[in-house]
């Protein structure tokens, strides 16, 4: 039997600008036990967000039901911080889960982010976890890909 997370759940609103134009949100948020008491914001049914994962992460990701993970860190954003991506990626592959990465400069997801990501939404098994440093990245790309796709 697969063990519930303990959750807390909350709204809060998120602010993004994409293409010059701010667009707010009001999010679910929730708060797991066992993901190191960070905040995951799930933006749809088939896609959440949050901050910096780490290999002892990826365990709970699993419990939680989610098949993908997109990182959205260019590798060498944080050498002396950033968790290698390689080991989070053969770790993941042994938690049966997906990892890929679309590398995003703060600041500036490019249209051509939001097409690899389109691809990735459309081809990867849900529910998707994507995150970056802070989760903020990670939020905005999915509503900059909303956007793309009319969806809000």
């Amino acid at each position: 039997m697969q063990e519930q997370a303990t959750t807390l759940q909350r709204f809060r609103q998120f602010t993004c600008v994409v293409g010059g134009q701010e667009h707010k949100r009001n999010l679910r948020s929730f708060n797991c036990s066992k993901f190191r008491n960070r905040d995951i914001t799930q933006l749809s049914n088939h896609y959440s967000s949050t901050g910096q994962i780490t290999l002892n992460d990826l365990q709970a990701i699993k419990q939680l039901g989610f098949k993908t993970i997109i990182c959205f860190r260019p590798p060498a954003e944080d050498k002396e911080n950033q968790i290698n991506q390689e080991d989070l990626k053969n770790e993941a592959l042994k938690n049966n889960l997906v990892f890929l990465n679309i590398p995003v400069i703060p600041g500036n997801i490019t249209p051509e982010n939001i097409a690899t990501f389109t691809q990735e939404m459309s081809s990867q098994q849900a529910p998707i976890l994507g995150y970056c440093k802070s989760g903020g990245r990670a939020k905005g790309m999915y509503l900059a890909y909303e956007q793309s796709q009319n969806l809000k």
